[in-house]
């Protein structure tokens, strides 16, 4: 989405790397499942942290939203703290996994083709070399 534009941009790598609740700050980026929905994953910043009953929550924000978001994030939804990302390479990896035909994808066709071509230049690097050998063994003989 947009709500973390300026920062990342749709197609951005990102990469999370899974922290102890007591290591997220205010500032952080994180990634987490929204509490009433499990299966949607949000990157957003967080803008505070408290602490109940021995308990991390986080309340969080989109850089390009104007509000926070409606929740307390409980620790045990947060995925991890984001630490790299590499702008516009997601693209990348949406066009290798999507699928070309019957559940084969540009990565798997790319992955073969490669297989094959070193399997190719590695029979024949040997073959080129006995031949010259063969070669040079006939020119001494004559």
């Amino acid at each position: 989405g947009k709500s973390m534009e300026k920062t990342y941009y749709e197609n951005d790598l990102v990469v999370v790397q899974g922290v102890n609740p007591s290591e997220i700050k205010h500032g952080d980026v994180i990634v987490y499942h929204q509490p009433n929905n499990y299966e949607n994953l949000i990157i957003h910043r967080v803008i505070s942290v408290t602490i109940m009953n021995g308990n991390f929550f986080f309340k969080a924000q989109g850089d390009n939203n104007l509000r926070e978001d409606p929740w307390l994030i409980p620790a045990n939804n947060v995925v991890g703290k984001v630490i790299y990302h590499v702008p516009s390479i997601g693209l990348m990896f949406i066009v290798l996994t999507r699928p070309l035909v019957d559940g084969i994808t540009l990565g798997n066709f790319l992955s073969i083709l490669i297989i094959a071509l070193l399997i190719f230049t590695s029979y024949r690097a040997p073959l080129r070399e006995k031949k010259e050998g063969t070669e040079n063994h006939v020119k001494k003989a004559m």
